[in-house]
């Protein structure tokens, strides 16, 4: 990690620290996430399941699908960035 000033707009400094080929993504936040296309996926399914229309409900359960599949996704790279963080 490196640290350098720069000029803010009212003349300032601020330091920016620079992070070379790190990121920093927080576990809660990446929880988070995955629960949050999980409830979205939920809310989806309720609607679609409380249709009247036929294309509405395979529309809604399509975007539940989605969210769904979002949600696996990233657990299965949360799994493997936990694997790689071990390996280390």
């Amino acid at each position: 990690m490196s640290c350098r000033a720069a000029p803010g707009a009212d003349g300032r400094f601020a330091f920016l620290f620079i992070l070379s080929d790190v990121t920093f993504m927080s576990v809660l936040d990446d929880f988070v996430r995955m629960r949050l296309y999980r409830k979205r996926a939920a809310e989806f399914q309720w609607l679609a399941d409380n249709a009247t229309v036929a294309t509405v409900q395979r529309r809604y359960r399509t975007i539940a699908r989605h969210y769904s599949e979002l949600a696996d996704c990233e657990e299965q790279s949360d799994k493997a960035r936990m694997a790689e963080r071990l390996k280390l």
